[in-house]
């Protein structure tokens, strides 16, 4: 889906080379506000969530998990878009996420948990190269979720930065069951803390 309202000529603008970007009604910020940092984190989590996706596209049995990372990608970057402007100032066609996409998640996290064995400790990521790029995109959720949780907490009661809150905290959830998964479709075993 292309949005016609977006347009992308120029790729060099040369506005932020002294160390400033700006939003979205044109004020700058420097790059390393916390708001910044977080939208950063967001896209890195996007970067991983893709890897994670390319590696389930060449996993056979894992088509599903590859169509269920293409859309989280897509709610990833609409997270990262409620953080380009303070809720007050968040123009009306902004995208937003909904609690659809929160129930979602959770109902995804309770149709695969149940397939998986009881855990008897942690799990260390390392058994499988997909299992693997979902374990790294479930921990740059957690490190989204920290540095957008400020930016987010900030702006509460509003509605759209709580579901962001919930949607990345039941992100990191669904891609460690996920990860799980992946191990078990494999025909792996989980590497496990404490059993060496």
């Amino acid at each position: 889906m292309t949005h016609p309202e977006i347009r992308l000529d120029r790729i060099v603008t040369r506005g932020g080379d002294l160390g400033t970007a700006a939003l979205p009604d044109g004020s700058r910020l420097p790059k390393d506000h916390p708001r910044f940092e977080a939208m950063g984190l967001i896209d890195e989590l996007n970067c991983r969530l893709g890897s994670a996706r390319v590696c389930a596209l060449a996993s056979p049995g894992s088509e599903e998990l590859a169509k269920r990372l293409r859309r989280v990608q897509d709610r990833c970057f609409d997270c990262g878009s409620l953080l380009t402007s303070p809720a007050a100032e968040r123009h009306p066609a902004l995208r937003r996420l909904a609690q659809a996409d929160v129930d979602d998640l959770e109902s995804w996290v309770n149709l695969v948990n149940p397939t998986l064995p009881p855990l008897k400790s942690f799990v260390l990521p390392g058994a499988t190269e997909l299992s693997s790029r979902v374990h790294l995109a479930r921990s740059a959720a957690r490190t989204a979720e920290r540095s957008a949780g400020s930016i987010f907490r900030a702006e509460l009661p509003d509605p759209d930065s709580a579901l962001a809150l919930a949607w990345l905290n039941r992100l990191s959830d669904w891609l460690f069951v996920e990860s799980r998964a992946a191990v078990s479709r494999e025909g792996a075993e989980e590497v496990l803390w404490g059993k060496v």
